[in-house]
């Protein structure tokens, strides 16, 4: 099922980021958080912290923003602190061509299932799981995005309903932002394979 239709398009290149310019937000992210924030060793312990810091100080390169934001997701993930939220600068969604997910979503641990659909699609309804997105299988994509997005502590189902939440942006959802992200593809289609709420 294809929820918008393959075309040709013009691809907007996210900002490329020169070393000295990650290096120099790596370091101020790294200053702020082991300094100033008053929650960072309250899910991890200071050693892990120290280790973690240097694991992803060995990814830096020069990179574009989307690549950069990933690993952005990977550093705040880690510290287990629901306010450690990362935002992408709006010059990435400044592609045209770029499309939401014209849904929203109810996750259970590796699945998906649709919530609601926007008018304008008639081919999908409320109760119908989704497989796969661009033959991303569901399960992959959710692994991808938890590694990376904020999570609270202990709270094992914190991921999922913050998946199907639209704070901060009252756009678009956690899932539909990350998945623009993480897939290149997301400024293309999207193409569906489910299993339909009334099939057998």
């Amino acid at each position: 099922l294809i929820v918008y239709p393959q075309q040709r398009i013009t691809q907007v290149p996210t900002k490329k980021l020169t070393l000295e310019e990650i290096q120099e937000d790596f370091n101020i992210l790294k200053g702020a958080l082991s300094s100033d924030y008053p929650s960072a060793d309250r899910y991890i312990s200071k050693d892990s912290v120290n280790s973690l810091w240097k694991q992803w100080e060995r990814q830096l390169k020069s990179m574009d923003e989307r690549t950069f934001f990933q690993l952005i997701g990977q550093i705040t993930h880690g510290f287990h602190d629901e306010h450690l939220i990362p935002n992408i600068s709006q010059d990435f969604f400044k592609n045209p061509n770029r499309k939401f997910l014209p849904f929203t979503i109810s996750v259970e641990q590796k699945s998906i299932w649709i919530a609601t659909v926007h008018p304008s699609i008639k081919n999908l309804k409320k109760g119908d799981q989704i497989l796969s997105i661009n033959a991303h299988p569901v399960s992959t994509i959710l692994s991808e995005i938890k590694s990376r997005m904020h999570h609270d502590g202990y709270i094992t189902t914190f991921a999922e309903r913050h998946l199907e939440d639209f704070s901060p942006t009252q756009s678009f959802n956690y899932f539909d932002l990350w998945y623009s992200i993480l897939y290149e593809d997301a400024a293309a289609h999207f193409q569906l394979n489910i299993i339909r709420e009334d099939q057998p």
